[in-house]
């Protein structure tokens, strides 16, 4: 028997069951509530299709917990790496119809910004988007409210770091903006602070609590309508498509 949906008045004991396929290192992590249950991230250099069920598998096992007792899921919706999201897209979306069990999906920026978040900083994660662009967006915290003040997309970084110039806040430089681009932000911004690229991937568990708190204040998404966000055209595409004008 299917499970009835959870009333969007919130939930304090909420199971919430994240994954992220985006980048490449994987993670999947489970709350309880407050009360972090497991937590893994793990390397993708096998196919994520061999590794990704394993690894909610041992979450659930790790957890004491069955499938049928997860109340949400939380799936990165991109940007990310193409067959990532659409692997990832595709667990999260067949788990929650089977187990008609919530789900919503997060902007993966966001995702890696939020366990950093402080009131009043601007924070801008960065990451290579390939053909000399970058995946970029900037997000600020009031009052335990995440505002989008520069949304996500792929562009050249100059552009984008033009339109940050309008901030007057303390800006943080997540992703690969210190191993990558650091010389030329640092020629536009002379106050700024970078978050080392080794902690600028998503933690699961933070993936999950932004999850339950998209999910308490909007409801869970159409799992018609939630598909990957990739924010630019694959290369594949682009290549089809310069072929075809020729």
């Amino acid at each position: 028997m299917k499970k009835e949906r959870l009333s969007l008045k919130g939930e304090k004991n909420m199971k919430v069951l994240s994954i992220d396929s985006s980048r490449y290192l994987g993670s999947v992590g489970i709350i309880d509530g407050s009360d972090v249950k497991f937590s893994i991230t793990f390397s993708v250099k096998a196919t994520y299709s061999q590794k990704l069920l394993s690894n909610i598998d041992y979450a659930l096992e790790s957890s004491k917990m069955d499938i049928d007792d997860i109340d949400l899921i939380g799936i990165a919706k991109g940007p990310g790496s193409f067959t990532g999201l659409r692997i990832g897209m595709t667990v999260a979306k067949s788990l929650s119809y089977v187990k008609n069990i919530p789900i919503v999906g997060i902007n993966t920026l966001k995702s890696i910004t939020y366990r950093y978040m402080l009131d009043g900083n601007i924070y801008i994660p960065i990451f290579d988007a390939r053909r000399n662009q970058v995946f970029s967006a900037a997000f600020k915290k009031k009052d335990n409210n995440i505002s989008t003040e520069i949304k996500t997309s792929a562009c050249y970084l100059i552009d984008f770091l033009e339109k940050l110039k309008k901030y007057e806040e303390r800006k943080i430089f997540l992703g690969e903006s210190k191993s990558k681009y650091s010389e030329i932000i640092d020629k536009n911004f002379k106050k700024k602070e970078y978050v080392d690229d080794n902690y600028s991937t998503t933690d699961p568990i933070f993936l999950a609590k932004l999850a339950k708190k998209r999910y308490e204040q909007k409801g869970s998404d159409s799992l018609l309508d939630l598909e990957p966000s990739y924010f630019r055209k694959s290369d594949a595409q682009i290549n089809y498509e310069k072929n075809k004008d020729s």
